[in-house]
């Protein structure tokens, strides 16, 4: 098992039981994403699944790499790779 497969088994095991998801996230009540600009979909899929209750989340990036969007669903933030 490589870690793209730990990602999706992490994002398969929140989605099928919902109870583990619920233990998690009491367990790890604030958040903090280092190197966000490299995040991607399945670990932003576990990230916004885990802080969807106490919705205490910094995320920390390269703003060299980043750009933010603000449109009528509220703040999008898009990540450059060059």
């Amino acid at each position: 098992m490589d870690f793209d497969d730990l990602l999706l088994n992490t994002n398969i095991l929140f989605r099928d039981f919902p109870d583990v998801l619920a233990s998690y996230q009491e367990r790890f009540r604030y958040i903090l994403v280092d190197e966000y600009q490299d995040t991607n979909y399945a670990q932003y899929l576990i990230v916004k699944k885990l802080s969807a209750i106490h919705r205490n989340i910094c995320v920390v990036g390269d703003a060299h790499r980043a750009s933010i969007h603000s449109g009528g669903q509220g703040l999008k933030i898009s990540w450059n790779s060059g």
